[in-house]
């Protein structure tokens, strides 16, 4: 269904993988186009090759070749070789619209649409083993070895092929592998790679964070907010400028700036917003927050219920909803930030956020097998267990123990370690990555977030018998847009969080290769003509370091002085971007100094990555005395410096604009006489720049 943009290949300019020794890969087989109603969604409904499973065991004898198959439209199928698939573990991409026969039978102009393939091969190896796989589909997914179903997923999505992290236990001699892929529409693939146990390309993962960040720079809205969830008010703007803050982008950054004004001008009466906030203010730890601090705590604590739980109190969408686990979890979050921070909080609220988080716990049975038994967290009463609110509760557990300092009270100290121990035994074998356990498709990201968490407060490298880091962070990289997000804003900060490891009491050094930090820079190249640098305060302010010894050797007159005219420094946006002068640092050629540095300064117009050049006008001493100099233009290589935002008071001023509204507090119902898309008409005067009315 979906298209990774620029990922599609043909099988020619595939990259092939060659196997481990002791391992045989057989070439694929493909049959189909099946006419399959109801696409991805209906992955579980059967076609004819499946009545052969029994023959693909550990050792059986494979399909039967000469079966009759029936394909779209009636027309008769055959197991088809895929070309250059034999003993090969990675095939690439496999396109099914590219490789396999438009049926001559059909009517039907898409013949792909509310289709399915078959492929199989055979993995033979020479002694019993493990073979650590990923893969993934464009759109569901069934995937069987040895007739044991490993992947079932019914699901319209875009081809990642780290959606399922696998290890294949082969046994030794003939094993056989079958995957069915169902398409619901548009593009069709299958990919499956052989990975490596313990590696992550960590510069990939560095880039994939930059880009991310880049992405909720790009969409920060002229008055510091996000458009996340904007009836959350400031809370998702917090939660943005939290990540940014996690993923290394410097206090001062003026998106940071921003979000700041608009988080202390917009409080919300939400928990799961004050939670946020509580997050960002304390992060940013400035000591003039203090007030702002100590006021969303109070009041937070003030919706804490009797039996633990955090409230709302109010749903933004309107009325009240039950205290809930997932609340819980990020107001202890913001409790454990608060003392970070230095403002307190009461012993009895933690101990009453276990209790609360507790009682979402599905218990254990009295056989003294917890440990082993395994058992999962809920929502609240009433609700099925995931894996969302499993590593929740289990987050919630160690946040508490830390904020008690050490010590659960005595009441709840087995109980805690109970359900903690049983908590971790329940996430084996469902440590999936492409949904979230118990819930499918919902809070997904939440889930990888939640896995994060996890691993980095319990200072665990396996969670569920897997390498959380380096399985979550494969499917985070293949699962990332192009243009740097991961699906939308929210899913995007967590998964910002996971490659992060945001939860690490000591933060990891990782991303942010971007010089969206450094506020100097200088030419490394040695034998440079000009070595400069550049310093970003409020203007970027530029100047020559250093002249090349062999350079002024061949310039200076008698005296031994370069007689410099001035200095042009002209800085380019990117590879196409057009020539912008930033500034002149001029001289005096008749009084020459070996200290001058030819300093200039200015504001570059757009925020990115600039490169400056200086071109150095020096006067060549003339051979006979009297003689006009004439002039030799020195130019520099190229000095990359990163131009953030340039942020000004009437900038920070936008964040206040929505409190200057007289009509704030007023009730107000909008009409309009049409509507397009999604759009309401109570958007017009909601004060919100992230909202708007669009007519029909």
């Amino acid at each position: 269904m979906g298209a990774r943009a620029s990922f599609t290949v043909a099988l020619c300019l595939l990259v092939l993988t060659a196997p481990a020794s002791g391992q045989e890969w057989g070439a694929w087989h493909t049959a189909g186009p099946f006419d399959h109603p109801g696409g991805a969604g209906n992955i579980d409904a059967p076609q004819s090759v499946e009545k052969d499973l029994t023959r693909l065991r550990a050792g059986g004898p494979g399909l039967k070749p000469d079966v009759k198959l029936r394909g779209v439209g009636g027309a008769r199928l055959e197991w088809q070789i895929l070309p250059g698939s034999e003993s090969v573990a990675d095939v690439g991409e496999i396109r099914f619209r590219k490789i396999l026969s438009p049926p001559k039978q059909t009517k039907r102009k898409n013949w792909w649409e509310h289709s399915v393939v078959y492929m199989h091969r055979t993995i033979t190896v020479e002694e019993a083993m493990q073979v650590p796989i990923r893969c993934g589909s464009d759109d569901g997914l069934r995937l069987w070895l040895n007739g044991e179903l490993l992947v079932d997923i019914a699901a319209g999505r875009a081809l990642n092929p780290s959606n399922h992290i696998l290890t294949f236990n082969l046994e030794a001699g003939v094993n056989h592998l079958l995957v069915k892929v169902a398409n619901g529409g548009g593009e069709w693939g299958f990919q499956l790679v052989q990975r490596e146990i313990g590696k992550i390309d960590q510069d990939a993962v560095h880039a994939a964070i930059d880009a991310g960040v880049e992405w909720l720079l790009r969409n920060q809205l002229i008055d510091g907010a996000w458009s996340v969830h904007p009836e959350y008010r400031a809370g998702p703007t917090a939660y943005a400028g939290y990540c940014l803050l996690k993923c290394g982008v410097r206090p001062e950054h003026p998106a940071i700036q921003r979000a700041h004004a608009y988080v202390l001008l917009h409080p919300s009466d939400f928990n799961y917003s004050a939670a946020c906030e509580l997050l960002f203010l304390c992060t940013l730890n400035r000591p003039q927050d203090r007030p702002a601090i100590q006021d969303r705590l109070d009041r937070m604590l003030d919706w804490q219920a009797s039996a633990g739980l955090f409230t709302y109190p109010v749903h933004p969408g309107g009325g009240a909803l039950a205290p809930d686990l997932s609340l819980t979890l990020y107001s202890a979050l913001a409790m454990h930030a608060c003392e970070v921070y230095g403002v307190e909080v009461p012993d009895r609220a933690w101990a009453r956020t276990l209790d609360g988080a507790l009682s979402c716990f599905e218990g254990v049975s009295r056989s003294g097998q917890a440990r082993d038994q395994g058992a999962g967290f809920r929502y609240h009463d009433g609700r099925a267990i995931t894996g969302s609110m499993t590593t929740a509760g289990l987050s919630v557990i160690d946040l508490v123990r830390e904020g008690l300092d050490g010590k659960f009270p005595s009441g709840s100290r087995r109980r805690a370690q109970v359900a903690s121990d049983a908590g971790l035994a329940w996430l084996h074998g469902k440590m999936n990555w492409h949904e979230n356990p118990g819930q499918g498709g919902g809070h997904h990201y939440f889930w990888l977030y939640g896995v994060e968490r996890v691993g980095s407060l319990l200072e665990l490298d396996v969670l569920g018998g897997v390498p959380w880091y380096l399985d979550g962070a494969e499917y985070l990289l293949g699962a990332q847009e192009p243009n740097g997000a991961w699906r939308n804003g929210v899913d995007t900060i967590l998964a910002l969080l996971f490659l992060k490891r945001a939860s690490v009491r000591v933060p990891v050094e990782s991303g942010i290769s971007l010089d969206l930090n450094r506020t100097r820079w200088v030419t490394t190249d040695t034998e440079a003509s000009l070595s400069l640098v550049a310093s970003l305060k409020s203007e970027m302010v530029v100047w020559v370091h250093e002249v090349h010894s062999a350079v002024r050797e061949r310039l200076a007159w008698k005296d031994q002085t370069l007689r410099v005219q001035q200095v042009e420094y002209v800085a380019t946006l990117g590879e196409d971007g057009a020539p912008f002068q930033l500034g002149v640092g001029r001289a005096d050629p008749d009084q020459p100094a070996d200290d001058q540095r030819y300093a200039a300064k200015g504001t570059l117009p757009e925020q990115g990555e600039w490169d400056i050049v200086a071109r150095m006008h020096v006067l060549i001493e003339p051979v006979e005395e009297g003689a006009e100099p004439k002039v030799e233009i020195l130019e520099s290589l190229p000095l990359r410096v990163y131009a953030p935002d340039v942020i000004s008071p009437d900038q920070l001023g936008y964040a206040a604009q929505g409190k200057d509204n007289l009509l704030t507090g007023v009730e107000i119902n909008a009409s309009t006489s049409s509507v397009q898309g999604g759009t309401k008409a109570a958007h017009v005067a909601d004060q919100r720049l992230g909202t708007y009315w669009i007519c029909s």
